[in-house]
């Protein structure tokens, strides 16, 4: 009867030091938990992130080249154009430019000289 009173009185003791071990351990355990589940919150919104600067850049990056692109044609339009103009104003022949109702639009000096008009 006596080592039951004292297993009883041990395992009282014993309960009363190990419960706090216990709860503290617990308390731990779900910190624990919240802490990694802010981690990886954490982390995917920094990929997230990471993912909108790469989409912003390679979107940025395309349309600096559209941009670019349409300058350097606008450049070579301007270019072909004056080379031209430059050939419509020295050609030795007579030269007349009409659009796609066949009205005229320009004429060189030889084709107002070949037909009469004074320039």
């Amino acid at each position: 009867m006596e080592i039951l009173k004292f297993k009883s009185q041990l395992f009282v003791a014993f309960e009363q030091v190990t419960a706090p071990r216990r709860h503290v351990q617990s308390v731990l355990v779900k910190l624990k938990k919240s802490v990694h589940g802010t981690l990886h919150s954490f982390q995917a919104a920094l990929r997230l992130a990471e993912n909108g600067l790469q989409a912003h850049g390679t979107l940025r990056g395309l349309l600096d080249r559209v941009i670019e692109r349409r300058r350097r044609l606008r450049q070579e339009m301007r270019a072909r154009e004056n080379e031209l103009r430059e050939l419509l104003a020295n050609s030795l022949d007579a030269i007349v430019v009409t659009n796609l109702n066949r009205r005229f639009v320009a004429a060189n000096p030889k084709a107002l000289e070949l037909f009469g008009v004074s320039g």
